[in-house]
C-alpha cells in the first residue's frame, strides 16, 4: 500500500510544472478577472500562448501568415533564417510565461512559429503607424482601439527581445532600440495621453513599456506604505473655495509628456487633461493588474486612478471637469463616465497612494477642513456671483458705514458740543 502511494505521488509530481524563477508574463487571477473579464480578454488578436486557440481570434492568424510572407519578400531571406532566430530565443521566451499544462504541451517548433507570427504582427503594426501611406495589408477596417487595447493586455504579451530580433533580421544589422521605442510611443500616443520615452532598465514587453512611459519624472520611491485617505468629490471641494485648472499634458518644465503631473498650489488643483474612451477601462485595468502582480513594480497608475476616482461622485463632478477641459470623454453622457470612474474606485482593490499624491491629498484635505475657506466660498457663491448682488451688497455696506459714522459723530457732538 505504501509503495503504491509513493508511486501515485511521484506521478502527480511528474505532471506538475516546475516553478518558473524568471517569468514575467502573468495570467490574471480569477479574483481580478471577475471584476470585468472582457477587459482582460483579447477581442481581435492573440499574442503569446495564453489565448492562441481561442476560436474568435483565429481569423487574425491568416493575416499573420500574410505578414510573414511579406517580410520574407522584403528581406529576401529564407524562412529557415527566421525560424532559426526564433529557436535561439525559444527557451528563454518560453520561460518568461507562467507555466501551465497547456504551455508545456506546445512543442519547440510550434512555440517558435508562434513567436515569429506574433512578432511579425507587432512589428508591422509599429511600422505601419510610422508610414505615411497605408499598405495593402492595412487593418483600417477594424476599429483601431480594439488592436491597441489587445496589445496592452497582460495575458497578451510577447517579450520585446523577440521584436528587437525581428527588426535586426529585417534590416540586416542591429536595429537601434531607440527607434523601436519611438515607434511604440508613436503607435500608442493617440490612445494614451502623456507618454514619454522610458529611462533606465529596458522594458520586458509592450505593457511594461507603456507602464514605464507613464511614470512621472518626479516620481519618488519610498519604503512607506501610503494608505488611502479620505477624498472629497469636486463639488464638495468647490464648497471650500478650491479651484480646478487643466495643465498641458504634453509639456512640463522638462518639455516631456507627463500625464500624472498633478499639483495643488494656492487653492488651485491642477490636473493634466485625461481622455476617457472605450479602451480606457481595459488598458488601465491591465496596467493596474501588472502593478499588483509584478514584483517591485511602482504603483503610480493605481495611485493616479484612485486619486482621479476620488474626485468623482456624480455626473455633476464629471460635468464640471469636462467644462473645464480637464476630463475629456467620448461617452454619451457624463453619468456614464461617473459610473466608470466609480467602478475603478469601488470594485478594484487599491492598495496605496504613492508619495506624491499622498502629499497632494493631505494638502487638499487641510484646505478643505479650514473653516475660513468654506466661509469665503459661501460668500462668493451667495453674494459675489451676480454683479447686481455685488452692487447691492456694496451699497448696503456703504450705507451701513455712513450710518455708523453719522451716529458716531452725533454722539461726539452731544458730549462735546462746539463752544
Amino acid at each position: 500500500m505504501a509503495d503504491d502511494w509513493v508511486v501515485s505521488i511521484n506521478k502527480n509530481l511528474d505532471k506538475v510544472p516546475q516553478l518558473g524563477k524568471d517569468f514575467f508574463m502573468f495570467t490574471i487571477p480569477q479574483c481580478t478577472r471577475q471584476v470585468n473579464s472582457q477587459a482582460f480578454t483579447p477581442q481581435l488578436v492573440s499574442i503569446g500562448p495564453y489565448h492562441r486557440h481561442v476560436p474568435h481570434l483565429q481569423p487574425m492568424q491568416t493575416y499573420k501568415w500574410q505578414l510573414l510572407k511579406q517580410l520574407l519578400g522584403e528581406t529576401k531571406r529564407e524562412i529557415k533564417d527566421l525560424l532559426d532566430a526564433m529557436i535561439d530565443l525559444e527557451q528563454e521566451t518560453r520561460a518568461s510565461y507562467e507555466q501551465n499544462e497547456n504551455i508545456i504541451k506546445i512543442s519547440h517548433q510550434d512555440f517558435a512559429e508562434m513567436m515569429l507570427l506574433d512578432g511579425c504582427f507587432i512589428m508591422e503594426r509599429l511600422e505601419h503607424n510610422d508610414r505615411k501611406s497605408s499598405s495593402h495589408n492595412s487593418l483600417s477596417r477594424y476599429a483601431p482601439f480594439f488592436i491597441h487595447t489587445d496589445l496592452l493586455m497582460l495575458e497578451n504579451q510577447l517579450p520585446l527581445n523577440v521584436i528587437y530580433r525581428l527588426f535586426d533580421l529585417k534590416y540586416g544589422s542591429e536595429y537601434p532600440r531607440q527607434k523601436v521605442h519611438d515607434s511604440i510611443l508613436s503607435y500608442f500616443k493617440s490612445f494614451i495621453r502623456g507618454l514619454r520615452s522610458p529611462k533606465g532598465v529596458p522594458s520586458l514587453h509592450l505593457l511594461q513599456f507603456i507602464h514605464r512611459a507613464l511614470l512621472p519624472i518626479t516620481y519618488e520611491t519610498s519604503d512607506n506604505d501610503y494608505k488611502r485617505i479620505k477624498a472629497h468629490c469636486v463639488m464638495r471641494l468647490r464648497e471650500s473655495d478650491i479651484k480646478f485648472a487643466s495643465t498641458d499634458p504634453t509639456i512640463n518644465q522638462n518639455k516631456e509628456a507627463e500625464l500624472m503631473d498633478i499639483r495643488f498650489d494656492n487653492g488651485i488643483l491642477r490636473i493634466p487633461q485625461f481622455e476617457i474612451n472605450n479602451s480606457t477601462k481595459s488598458i488601465f485595468l491591465n496596467l493596474m493588474a501588472f502593478e499588483q502582480l509584478y514584483p517591485g513594480s511602482t504603483n503610480h497608475v493605481t495611485s493616479y486612478m484612485s486619486f482621479l476616482a476620488g474626485l468623482i461622485d456624480t455626473w455633476k463632478d464629471v460635468q464640471y471637469l469636462r467644462e473645464g477641459e480637464i476630463l475629456l470623454h467620448t461617452f454619451g453622457s457624463d453619468a456614464e463616465v461617473a459610473s466608470l470612474l466609480n467602478f475603478f474606485c469601488k470594485e478594484v482593490a487599491f492598495n496605496s497612494y504613492d508619495k506624491h499624491l499622498h502629499e497632494i491629498q493631505l494638502q487638499i484635505n487641510e484646505h478643505f477642513n479650514n473653516q475660513s475657506n468654506i466661509w469665503r466660498a459661501a460668500l462668493k457663491k451667495d453674494y459675489l456671483k451676480d454683479p447686481w448682488v455685488i452692487l447691492s451688497v456694496a451699497s448696503a455696506v456703504t450705507l451701513l458705514l455712513l450710518t455708523v459714522a453719522q451716529t458716531f459723530y452725533g454722539i461726539i457732538g452731544y458730549y462735546h458740543p462746539y463752544s
